[in-house]
């Protein structure tokens, strides 16, 4: 009898069903007794699976077969509450109801931009040091701001980064 080769073992049916609701690939593996070096590479040797992307959509689909609220619904309850709105003359609730309903068409949409940068400032600071020496007072060697009314002094070095005396 030979295996047919659309067909999917039982874990990965169960990792896929997971993965279908919207788990991620190595937490639905682990959750599943995958082990952790296996859990991380398993979305990959799935996914080059014929069946498994199917799978997944057959399992989404049915969801939004049982999920009944569709965007003909919104679109009803949405008039609704227009209706409700222009009856008790409340403005807000008018335009909110409006603004959904266009979120809804299409007509208008949201969007977000982040920006994410990592900025590593060791490097950058070690460079400033080794370049810039603050030293103590020249008069009594004491903290930069002195009781004699010095300020600080800044020399410029070459690659050397001493401390101020305390």
């Amino acid at each position: 009898m030979k295996k047919d080769p659309n067909d999917l073992p039982e874990r990965w049916r169960r990792i896929v069903a997971r993965v279908a609701v919207g788990e991620e690939w190595s937490a639905a593996a682990k959750a599943e007794g995958c082990s952790e070096p296996y859990s991380r590479v398993i979305h990959t040797r799935m996914k080059k699976h014929p069946t498994v992307a199917k799978a997944i959509q057959e399992i989404q689909a049915e969801g939004r077969k049982l999920a009944v609220y569709d965007l003909a619904t919104a679109m009803k309850e949405a008039e609704e509450v227009i209706t409700f709105a222009k009856g008790t003359k409340n403005a807000m609730a008018y335009f909110k109801a409006v603004e959904h309903r266009a979120r809804l068409s299409g007509l208008l949409v949201d969007e977000f931009w982040i920006h994410h940068e990592t900025l590593v400032l060791r490097p950058t600071l070690g460079t400033a040091r080794s370049r810039v020496i603050l030293t103590a007072c020249p008069k009594c060697h004491g903290p930069l701001i002195c009781a004699n009314g010095c300020g600080p002094r800044v020399i410029e070095a070459a690659a050397t980064v001493t401390q101020p005396p305390q």
